[in-house]
């Protein structure tokens, strides 16, 4: 018998762990998507005062409640690169998510498609630039950015 070399093959397996949050799959970011596109934006009267507010999807909010980091990402997506009146909305509904409808309904109420993608003199940018911003600044105060 001629000696040699001798090679074991050892293979480990990483349990997952119950804690480790599960990732946000394609359905999850569909759900997202389809509460914003093609949707007409709805209003309803706050806590039953004489302001309105936002009407948010009762799947839109079960999600943010579960994965928030995840479901801004994608409607942030959405308010970059969308027509207009999409990233209106999906601007609306971060902003309603992370400061409540009476605050996000101002995404919808001050909608201009033709404006939209220009330039405001007042905001010192479009639109849908000052939404990006803003709900980055307001994803940061709440700790879920990156």
């Amino acid at each position: 018998m001629k000696s040699g070399t001798l090679i074991l093959a050892v293979l480990f397996v990483l349990p997952v762990r119950a804690d480790e949050p599960k990732k946000f799959d394609t359905d999850k970011e569909k759900a997202v998507r389809n509460a914003v596109y093609d949707r007409t934006p709805i209003t309803v009267s706050a806590d039953g005062t004489f302001l309105s507010a936002l009407s948010i999807p009762v799947d839109l909010n079960s999600l943010y409640k579960d994965r928030p980091r995840d479901v801004l990402a994608v409607l942030v997506k959405i308010v970059d690169g969308a027509n207009p009146k999409d990233s209106s909305l999906a601007a609306g509904f971060a902003i309603s998510l992370l400061k409540g409808p009476a605050v996000g309904i101002v995404c919808i109420s001050t909608f201009d498609a033709s404006k939209y993608d220009s330039f405001d003199e007042n905001w010192k940018c479009s639109p849908r630039n000052h939404w990006l911003e803003r709900i980055k600044i307001d994803m940061k105060e709440k700790a879920l950015d990156e």
